[in-house]
């Protein structure tokens, strides 16, 4: 899968080139249909992004595997309305989170 996008070009994240990226992506990747576009958007970016500081996919493929699975799970729940409604309700939240305690030596 991390030889979606060609090793050394970026996508051309323009307006006019959009669409170009977005069947690159679903052919690819046909779960991205399920993003919102924003959504869909930002995947493209944070795939290419962690493509470039990977290296050659060969070496070490875990963090864009990590990418692609973390977007694709991210997509489940935009393709289910039910699943949607659970994660998203207003009050299902764990409530704030304290700040980290400093450590003393």
């Amino acid at each position: 899968m991390a030889a979606a996008i060609p090793e050394g070009n970026s996508p051309d994240l323009s307006p006019s080139g959009s669409g170009r990226v977005s069947g690159a992506m679903a052919a690819a990747f046909p779960w991205v249909r399920f993003l919102p576009h924003e959504d869909a958007q930002a995947f493209v970016v944070e795939l290419t992004r962690t493509r470039e500081a990977a290296g050659h996919p060969h070496r070490d493929p875990a963090p864009v595997l990590q990418v692609i699975t973390e977007w694709r799970n991210t997509a489940a729940i935009h393709a289910d309305p039910e699943l949607k409604e659970l994660v998203t309700a207003a009050g299902q939240g764990a409530g704030p989170v304290e700040p980290p305690r400093e450590r003393r030596p």
